[in-house]
């Protein structure tokens, strides 16, 4: 087997995924910006490759020896601008997605945001099936608006996009 390409890393998602490959004795790449701390992942026997998923390039260059990757990368604060949260968490995935199809890579695994389907204190069961409502009115929306909807839309424009 080849190597698992993992995007975000560095986050808390995909630092778990990392962490779990390497006992699991998994061969794994992980794709981290050059700003990243990647001081855990220092520890763990992995190749660590500085990229970004906004160019596409950089992608490109990670899937060399690559059967599988698992993108978790992405944009998540309660504030930045809408532009930001676009480009990595819509446009890097698309970029993801544009380099795995073409090195011929059908294994991908994206991971999704249940803030896409809102209503976080639902009783009812949500699967991808289940209609989309990521936007979450805040009381103070329209003095002072939190980007954690920048987040949660972008979210829910990747998932539809990524079908």
């Amino acid at each position: 087997m080849n190597k698992v390409l993992l995007t975000g890393a560095t986050g808390f998602i995909g630092s778990h995924i990392a962490k779990l490959f390497t006992k699991e004795n998994v061969p794994l790449k992980c794709l981290v910006r050059n700003s990243s701390d990647v001081s855990f992942l220092e520890r763990l026997n992995i190749d660590i490759i500085e990229g970004d998923i906004t160019k596409i390039e950089s992608i490109e260059n990670a899937l060399q020896y690559v059967d599988f990757v698992i993108h978790t990368a992405g944009k998540s604060s309660d504030w930045g601008k809408y532009e930001d949260f676009y480009e990595s968490n819509v446009s890097g995935t698309m970029n993801v997605l544009k380099a795995c199809k073409a090195k011929i890579i059908n294994n991908v695994i994206i991971t999704g945001s249940i803030s896409s389907y809102g209503e976080e204190n639902s009783k009812a069961i949500k699967n991808e099936e289940s209609p989309f409502n990521s936007y979450y009115p805040y009381f103070f929306d329209k003095v002072f608006p939190s980007a954690m909807n920048h987040y949660r839309d972008t979210k829910a424009i990747l998932t539809k996009e990524a079908v």
